[in-house]
């Protein structure tokens, strides 16, 4: 199998319109400058599922605008999450529960949730309202046609579901979990379907249109039960995540280390099981091809699995990082050139993974399977790691910090490559002309790193020393 081959993969480009394919066909032939595809040609008619909402700079954005933008609050942030549409982030923490809204690297506040329900002095009953304090560990934004409901996990094991349009008043409180929700999710297919992982050691799923209110009700429902439990494990559940192109599988991460793929059908056994890391499993993330998935653990190991091998599992790809992981996602694809070098024709390819580690190492890595001896770009925008993050696009990050700050990142201009930092030690012309270069890569420790030689037309270090 050649290297290539063994790269995984995103869904391929969709295909170019008649006037795209002329036009780089005269590219070719006369030399004229090529100019890549308008991101406006691959955006969908209906806004994708989280984790695909486009490969590319977004249309309002020239390749030299820097889209970074900054939202500060002065309250700890926990979490984040995303509406469908890719416009509002929701927030939440001990103190903070409110959506803001992110356009042309402007932030504003939207809603906030946490002053409505403490503004407002009755329970919908008219009862007079008990104000406490809810420590919200993660939150979640359905979609599709319950786009309007938004559920906070809290510490205490409850979740609690809001309609966005009567902010004030809790729609529905889910009370199952007796420990802990680290982790909320919705279903990418089937925006009503909420996933919960709990310290409990159980996932459980929920249908968010059980919260809506009937005509004239007078109480916030309390008697919303899950419709399934899932108890694989006696570990705490750390991450939960929807399979990209499967509505009924998900994967879930736990405290000892192991990753399990389920069929929300069937709630008797896992799919797969798989001893992925030698202590706590902090985050799963699902490869755009809904075939591979990416573990990470406090054992300072990025795994990538496949989920189709049945025996003799091994992690396909590894990545040895310098710190103990607190979260891994998938970059969205990228468009790249054809190793091919007579051949000047793109396509979409995923083999970057973004990774943030414990709170005393700020820095976030985005790493390339392509090139694992070495991270491929650094950012730090934190005195502390971030508390969590995703991807809005290609070149767009949010994250959010125990500062208070919600950050969109430009990778294109917030981020540095890490080779940069290092100058060449040795170079040369090899017998079939192709430049060599030869770095010294430090270990992020005392001792010296590895002498790792490149080719320059390629990604991927020929020779590790």
């Amino acid at each position: 199998m050649s290297h290539d081959a063994a790269i995984p993969r995103a869904p391929p480009l969709p295909a170019l319109k008649s006037f795209q394919r002329a036009r780089d066909a005269a590219n070719r032939i006369f030399g004229y400058a090529s100019r890549p595809p308008s991101p406006q040609d691959e955006r969908p008619a209906q806004p994708p599922p989280e984790g695909r909402r486009g490969s590319g700079r977004l249309a309002p954005l020239g390749a030299s605008q820097n889209a970074t933008a900054t939202h500060r609050t002065g309250l700890e942030i926990k979490t984040l999450s995303i509406n469908e549409s890719g416009t509002h982030a929701l927030l939440g923490g001990k103190d903070i529960f409110k959506t803001i809204r992110v356009e042309n690297g402007v932030c504003v506040e939207d809603i906030n949730l946490r002053a409505a329900i403490r503004s407002n002095p009755t329970q919908a009953s008219g009862k007079p309202r008990q104000i406490y304090n809810i420590d919200i560990a993660d939150v979640a934004w359905a979609k599709g046609d319950t786009g309007e409901f938004v559920a906070a996990a809290t510490e205490s094991g409850k979740i609690i579901i809001y309609d966005l349009g009567h902010a004030g008043l809790p729609a529905a409180q889910l009370h199952e979990h007796y420990r802990q929700v680290h982790r909320i999710t919705c279903n990418p297919h089937k925006g009503s379907l909420l996933l919960s992982g709990s310290q409990d050691g159980t996932v459980r799923l929920w249908d968010v249109r059980d919260a809506k209110q009937p005509v004239g009700a007078t109480r916030t429902r309390s008697n919303v039960q899950s419709k399934s439990k899932f108890a694989g494990t006696t570990d705490g559940v750390r991450d939960v995540k929807w399979s990209p192109t499967d509505a009924m599988d998900f994967a879930f991460a736990t405290d000892g280390g192991s990753v399990q793929v389920w069929d929300m059908r069937y709630f008797n056994r896992p799919k797969v099981k798989i001893i992925a890391h030698s202590s706590t499993c902090m985050s799963v993330d699902w490869h755009p091809d809904g075939k591979h998935l990416a573990s990470a653990g406090l054992d300072h190991m990025i795994k990538v699995w496949d989920t189709g091998v049945k025996s003799g599992r091994k992690g396909n790809w590894e990545v040895k990082t310098p710190y103990p992981l607190s979260n891994a996602r998938w970059r969205p694809a990228c468009e790249i050139r054809s190793s091919d070098d007579d051949d000047n024709t793109t396509r979409r390819q995923c083999t970057q993974l973004l990774a943030a580690y414990d709170r005393s190492h700020p820095e976030l890595h985005i790493w390339d399977l392509r090139r694992p001896a070495l991270p491929f770009r650094e950012l730090a925008p934190y005195t502390e790691a971030p508390t969590d993050l995703l991807w809005h696009s290609q070149d767009l990050l949010w994250t959010v910090g125990r500062d208070g700050t919600f950050v969109q990142n430009d990778i294109q201009h917030s981020s540095l490559k890490v080779m940069d930092r290092y100058p060449v030690n040795a170079s040369a012309i090899s017998p079939t002309e192709h430049p060599l270069a030869m770095f010294q890569t430090p270990r992020y420790s005392v001792e010296a790193g590895p002498m790792i030689a490149w080719t320059t037309h390629s990604c991927e270090p020929t020779q590790k020393l």
